[in-house]
Order: C-alpha cells, then structure tokens, then sequence
C-alpha cells in the first residue's frame, strides 16, 4: 500500500499497479485499468481537494489525451508495418490492439460523482 498523509493527521491508502494485478484473478488490463481511474479521482478529490468541477474538466482532457496517444501509436504502428509490407490483417489480434477500445475511455462509468462514488473499485 502506498500510503499519502498530506499535512494534516488525515491518511490515504491507494494500492500499488502491482497490488491490483495481484487482485485480478486474470490480470483483467480493463480491471486494473478502471481501478487506476478511480484511485486517481481519489487523490485529486481527497489529497488535492479539487471540487467536483475540476475533477469532470480532468476527465474529459485526460480521455481526450489518451485518445490522442493511442491514435498517434496506432498510426505509427501501421506506418511501420506498412512500410515492411505486413498486413494489419496478417498479424492475429494487431488490429483490436490497435482499436484500443477498451482503454480509449478510462473513466467511462465514472462520470458523475455518484458513479465515482459508488464505484466497485
């Protein structure tokens, strides 16, 4: 455990990426990284104090950071192959890695403070 204690007598616990993985029975990538999004909302409510505002300006810039990352990988990616002559196609699975949906959204479900809050995670 990763333990915060800003000034104050007040403490945060949030898990480690590898306590998470530990967790996960399957090392679910969505599982550790949903509950990376909802530790992080956390911290900026809780250590950082941001209202709930800040929090949902966070997330859309952060989505929109992660999808920009993920199509500038994805692009490269078939550049490359492209340019030795491989098929996205030819390779199994290259292209749902590729697509990334499922990391395209990390706060899906956790947009509202009652979903942050009531959140599995």
């Amino acid at each position: 455990m990763l333990e915060l204690r800003p000034p104050g007598s007040r403490t945060y616990e949030f898990c480690s990426l590898e306590e998470d993985l530990e967790v996960s029975q399957d090392n679910d990538v969505n599982y550790w990284s949903k509950n990376s999004c909802i530790q992080f909302l956390l911290k900026c409510k809780e250590v950082g104090q941001m209202p709930q505002g800040v929090i949902n300006d966070l997330q859309c810039d952060i989505t929109m950071l992660v999808e920009n990352a993920l199509d500038t990988l994805s692009s490269n990616v078939r550049g490359i192959l492209e340019q030795s002559n491989v098929a996205v196609e030819g390779i199994h699975g290259l292209e749902d890695i590729l697509q990334a949906s499922d990391l395209r959204k990390p706060f899906e479900g956790l947009e509202s403070e009652m979903n942050q809050i009531n959140s599995p995670g």
